[in-house]
């Protein structure tokens, strides 16, 4: 079983968390903790994560530093053997299935089983490298794998990306945002106002350039908390999540108000 697809079936738990109603988000914060947990106390997942996210988010402009980058993360590994890896993937992707069997998962239309099916190039080419035993059946496999993620770790990584966006009550947001401003205009901040002002326009242009400036003003706030906490294994993992939330956002006018307003309470919260 794919280990980045168990994570980002995991981490659409965790944005949705924020996203739900109230008596919802409890219930897909467990689940999110209940996977760190599994993740902070087994060495094989614990290294994975942090090989996945290293190659998700890398780039080098040269295919020397790329190829190096490349082997270090594979190297990680050599303490354990490929059934053990493989193993404790298939426990962890049996937690999610017993746990939330025929459970949908944010954003999808099809129960956990079948998500776990939906294998991203990039992870199955990362797994390959992973857990093939080098034979003489796999080596065709293995080097393919290597170069689709060398080429990977070659391309410059863009903050949009092809990605169902879960659903949030953006006119609530709205409608406490209005309030507020009714009852006491002074006290809103420049930027509350900017966002209650893009959410009514009808200048998608003015809504993109908005949603472009949070998301990096977010990647900055996400960089910093990790300068600062990223010794903590626990703190390095949330703050990693919250940055592959905040590069899987692209403007959409449909469903603007929902990201503007996860990316605006994303932000406060990290500052």
């Amino acid at each position: 079983m794919n280990f980045g697809t168990i994570k980002d079936i995991y981490a659409k738990f965790l944005i949705d968390s924020y996203l739900t109603e109230s008596n919802q988000k409890s219930k897909h914060r467990v689940k999110y903790k209940n996977f760190i947990k599994n993740i902070t106390e087994n060495s094989i997942l614990r290294t994975q994560f942090i090989v996945y996210k290293n190659i998700e988010n890398g780039y080098f402009p040269s295919e020397i530093s790329a190829v190096e980058y490349l082997k270090e993360n594979i190297s990680l590994f050599n303490k354990f053997t490929k059934k053990e890896i493989i193993r404790e993937n298939e426990n962890l992707a049996n937690k999610l299935i017993i746990a939330y069997k025929a459970y949908t998962i944010p954003g999808e239309k099809i129960d956990s089983t079948m998500a776990l099916r939906k294998v991203k190039d990039i992870h199955e080419a990362i797994g390959n490298l992973i857990t093939l035993e080098k034979t003489a059946e796999n080596v065709n496999r293995i080097h393919e794998s290597f170069e689709f993620t060398k080429n990977w770790l070659l391309s410059p990584k863009t903050i949009s990306e092809d990605v169902k966006k879960p659903s949030i009550n953006a006119d609530k947001f709205l409608t406490i945002a209005v309030d507020k401003y009714n009852e006491k205009y002074s006290t809103l901040s420049e930027e509350d106002k900017k966002i209650i002002k893009t959410i009514m326009s009808n200048n998608n242009q003015e809504k993109e350039d908005m949603l472009k400036i949070m998301v990096k003003e977010s990647v900055v706030l996400i960089n910093n908390a990790l300068k600062q906490y990223g010794s903590s294994i626990d703190v390095k993992t949330k703050l990693l999540e919250a940055k592959d939330v905040v590069y899987n956002l692209e403007f959409n006018e449909e469903t603007y108000k929902d990201d503007i307003s996860k990316i605006y309470d994303l932000k406060k919260s990290l500052s």
